[in-house]
């Protein structure tokens, strides 16, 4: 094969298509580019030709593999402005994160927001052998003058970004000899002048009885598909990042070796760049041991989203939402003391991190307490002083054993699992807030024409029976629910109404006044609403219509129940037209 099919086909395996016309992009990320659109000159999207595409695609890797070799920089000696060596700098930097391995995409995100945020203030045709220190003290100034999208001022860590990248840049201007070597006016800056990062905020980590209960929790969040008690228990039994974990793959469960793996791959990088390894504890083999026995067919992703299907996987979101109702849950399951401690907590798959280092902090290894620089390497931290100054506190309990679990007592784990009603109480007085909560909540009128029963909805095997007097407590702990977790009414309903197994339980918990078995007799509640006058205002019913014989079609069914069309197709036609928006 000659040396020019040889280049073709490598450029060939840098092309990708996307939406249904199969427009052609190209990743570049290795020589410095990006995911780039392969759009002729004089058009406004990407092509569809292959062969338009190939030769498009030949003179960019050209283009950017000059700028690599530094011939622009070359050609910019003592005659760059401060923005075209910005620039040339970016696309230098690019190139150097994906060959070494240095930083990664979202911080370049973070030196183009800073550059944009910079030259918004300052003069970006000045040449930068001319850039003064008082220029770089004026330009802060400025900046921390100006208006953010928020509403207020720039924060002081963007202006710390601005300062960090401003100095990166001369330090490479002067290895280029752009300018003389001793010329980095924002290097120069005196400590007073410099941006100034606020002190860390505590972070919010978990007691060892709280992710106990919340990992027993997980099992009573009704309505969600995903393994959530899995993904919990590996977040708070492998301290992984958001991204490290969600992008775990099946190959990185090594169970004879007692390992995870956390490494680069095709889904996700990993910050630090290191790959490393923590230990399998023997309570997360617990659970993800029947979980991989089930999917011993897959491969790829551990956690893939449902948008996946047999011919591509994709990378699952934050389960943010499904955290909260297990939170609000454990909260219930803990008693009113120890619930409200929980519930005041800002629980993110975030603060799932330092609740793992706490919990190994308290380990024992051969009798003694964890050596530090275990948990920082464990962590993926490239030095001891986040475990030292963030991380690494040990909360109320001291619990010392020499593996890390999460684990209720007998009283607890008795007490918890008696309670087959886990949203409350029907005996808790309310406070006059949630009282105001339920008028806000079931306040609001809708015409009755308005809440139609559709064809498919699972709510018509639900008896129409009146709510009592006796059943308004309930009414109240729904709206108090409601506000906790912080999510709005209409994916609150989607949430519970798509779970039938609820409302078969419902006719045997009528009276009991409970929040989830409420949630799950949302039709019955709307319906007495849409009766009597004022109902909860969902804004719009759970489920899609049918882009085919427009039909209501609910949230589980995968096929339209008139016309038989595949509803997953539709939903990813759907979900490519908003990406394209």
């Amino acid at each position: 094969m000659s040396k020019g099919s040889d280049t073709r086909q490598a450029v060939r395996q840098r092309l990708y298509t996307r939406g249904s016309k199969r427009r052609y992009y190209i990743d570049l990320r290795d020589v410095g580019g990006g995911r780039e659109a392969l759009v002729p000159e004089g058009q406004t999207y990407a092509t569809t030709d292959e062969l338009v595409a190939l030769d498009l695609a030949g003179k960019r890797i050209a283009e950017l593999e000059a700028r690599k070799r530094g011939i622009y920089f070359g050609e910019l000696k003592r005659t760059a402005t401060l923005g075209e060596f910005a620039r040339e700098w970016l696309t230098f930097r690019r190139s150097f994160t994906t060959i070494e391995g240095f930083t990664g995409e979202r911080t370049i995100r973070r030196y183009e927001q800073a550059l944009r945020n910079l030259f918004s203030v300052a003069d970006q045709d000045v040449r930068i052998d001319q850039f003064t220190k008082s220029d770089a003290k004026r330009a802060l100034s400025r900046l921390a003058n100006l208006p953010s999208r928020s509403g207020g001022t720039l924060k002081a860590a963007s202006l710390h970004q601005v300062h960090v990248t401003m100095k990166q840049i001369f330090e490479h201007a002067k290895d280029e000899g752009v300018v003389p070597p001793n010329h980095n006016p924002w290097g120069a800056l005196a400590r007073a002048d410099r941006p100034r990062l606020p002190k860390t905020s505590t972070t919010d980590f978990l007691e060892v009885y709280e992710a106990a209960m919340l990992i027993e929790a997980c099992e009573r969040v009704s309505g969600s598909r995903l393994p959530l008690k899995q993904l919990v228990a590996t977040f708070l039994l492998t301290g992984g990042r958001k991204a490290e974990v969600l992008g775990l793959e099946v190959s990185d469960i090594d169970l004879t070796r007692k390992v995870i793996h956390f490494r680069a791959n095709r889904w996700r990088g990993i910050k630090t760049k290191e790959r490393r390894t923590v230990p399998l504890w023997p309570q997360l083999e617990e659970i993800l041991r029947p979980y991989l026995a089930r999917h011993s067919h897959r491969s790829g992703l551990l956690f893939p989203s449902e948008d996946s299907d047999a011919t591509r996987q994709v990378m699952l979101a934050a389960p943010n939402k499904p955290l909260k109702l297990a939170q609000a849950i454990a909260a219930e399951l803990l008693g009113e003391e120890r619930g409200r401690a929980l519930m005041a907590k800002k629980l993110t798959p975030r603060a799932l991190r330092p609740t793992y280092c706490a919990a190994r902090l308290q380990t024992l290894d051969n009798g003694q307490p964890i050596a530090i620089w275990t948990v920082r390497g464990e962590m993926g931290h490239s030095s001891m002083k986040m475990i030292e100054q963030v991380y690494g506190r040990l909360g109320t309990i001291r619990h010392r054993s020499e593996v890390a679990e999460y684990r209720l007592d007998a009283e607890d784990l008795a007490r918890a699992r008696q309670q087959e009603l886990p949203m409350g109480s029907p005996n808790a007085s309310p406070s006059r807030a949630v009282e105001e909560t339920l008028d806000n909540v079931i306040g609001e009128h809708r015409s009755p024409g308005s809440m139609e029963k559709k064809q498919g909805d699972l709510h018509d095997n639900v008896p129409d029976l009146p709510l009592s007097d006796s059943q308004r407590p309930g009414r109240i702990r729904l709206a108090e629910f409601l506000k906790e977790v912080g999510i709005s009414k209409n994916n609150f309903f989607l949430t519970y109404r798509r779970d039938a197994e609820w409302m078969k339980r419902l006719d045997g918990h009528r009276d009991s006044g409970d929040r989830l078995h409420f949630a799950a007799g949302a039709g019955r509640l709307l319906r007495e609403f849409r009766d009597t006058g004022p109902h909860f205002n969902v804004g719009r019913r759970p489920g899609r219509a049918c882009e085919v014989c427009t039909a209501w079609v609910h949230p589980r069914l995968t096929n339209c129940p008139s016309c038989g069309q595949s509803m997953s197709e539709q939903d990813r036609k759907r979900a490519r037209r908003r990406s394209r928006r």
